[in-house]
């Protein structure tokens, strides 16, 4: 890779209904890479919504050639949107943003600004704008379950991680859920990625609700992390005894 792209980053931004969010969310990714002085791009996916989210996304683009946008005829799920932004990712690192502007300038800079110290940077909330007390305890009870499931110690599993683009693309990513980040970072820990952690914030939702928390959404995750630790704790342990 060229030294004037050494250290560039791919923002990928899905968005599923979130029209009015997605100005600000872009504007949160262009102000911390700029004052980091970092090459970037800003992938939108409209993950199938049914607002003007498309419409907007392409406005934006039409404003500034580091943007472009790429639609799903229907929702397929924030993993899917992940794997469809790494797919078209040009830069070194590559940065999720949720399209719900729940990120703040600061703590995105404070990411991006840890980019060339590790494989990986994993982010961990100090302060959550909008979680309630369930919400949190649900968190911390799912980072210690995969930490036990997979023998890591990792602080936090649904942050916005800064990943090397190639080691994303050198791995298979299943999930389509919000589950996508969990399997990215065990699968690429286990093979000896490098990696920092650092503390970041988010903030209070202003538009609509979280959708981390459906019925639905929840069954999912725990749907993909049992096919994860099926995969890589009892079939790679019986592949093993085999060989």
């Amino acid at each position: 890779m060229s030294e004037q792209m050494k250290n560039s980053i791919t923002f990928v931004l899905p968005a599923l209904n979130e029209e009015k969010l997605l100005p600000a969310t872009v504007n949160v990714a262009i102000l911390a890479a700029e004052y980091l002085k970092l090459p970037f791009e800003i992938v939108i996916v409209d993950d199938g919504s049914q607002d003007k989210t498309y419409e907007v996304g392409q406005s934006l683009a039409s404003e500034d050639s580091r943007i472009k946008i790429i639609k799903h005829l229907k929702n397929q799920g924030l993993g899917a949107a992940y794997k469809t932004g790494i797919d078209s990712a040009k830069m070194e690192y590559l940065m999720l943003l949720p399209a719900d502007d729940a990120w703040p300038t600061s703590s995105v800079i404070d990411i991006l600004n840890q980019i060339s110290n590790a494989d990986i940077i994993i982010p961990f909330i100090k302060m959550a704008g909008d979680k309630s007390a369930t919400r949190k305890l649900l968190s911390h009870s799912y980072t210690n379950l995969i930490n036990l499931l997979f023998n890591l110690n990792i602080p936090y599993y649904n942050g916005v991680c800064l990943h090397k683009v190639t080691l994303l693309k050198s791995i298979q990513i299943n999930a389509n859920d919000f589950s996508y980040q969990t399997e990215v970072l065990v699968k690429l820990l286990l093979k000896g990625a490098s990696f920092v952690t650092v503390q970041a914030n988010t903030n209070v939702r202003k538009e609509g609700v979280s959708k981390a928390l459906k019925l639905k959404n929840i069954i999912k995750v725990i749907t993909s992390v049992l096919k994860l630790y099926y995969q890589l704790r009892i079939l790679n342990s019986e592949n093993f005894k085999k060989t």
